[in-house]
């Protein structure tokens, strides 16, 4: 499996709570419609022990090859996907990646 890896930035004046509602009830519902998309996790940003979080949070897609996930964006699906992220993220970091499960 290929899992995309996403994390997120919201824009200035947007609260955490307001893009995280954003991103759950808005945002997600049209990510879930990607063509071949075999699992769709969002991890939201909470405070913790730690510094302020450089990002609001990221998001895990799999699919079972790299063709599938090259597919599913240039599909006509992907294209509000697209659209809405543009309109309501202010920086997104991508990676690629292939899982190796150690526990």
């Amino acid at each position: 499996m290929v899992k995309l890896a996403a994390l997120l930035k919201r824009p200035e004046g947007v609260t955490r709570e307001e893009f995280h509602r954003w991103w759950l009830h808005e945002h997600a519902p049209l990510a879930k419609r990607f063509p071949r998309l075999k699992k769709y996790v969002v991890s939201l940003s909470i405070d913790g022990p730690f510094e302020e979080p450089a990002y609001d949070g990221f998001a895990e897609l799999w699919f079972d090859s790299l063709e599938d996930l090259e597919y599913a964006f240039s599909a006509p699906e992907a294209a509000p996907v697209l659209e809405d992220r543009r309109k309501h993220v202010k920086e997104m970091v991508r990676l690629v990646t292939v899982e190796h499960k150690i526990v």
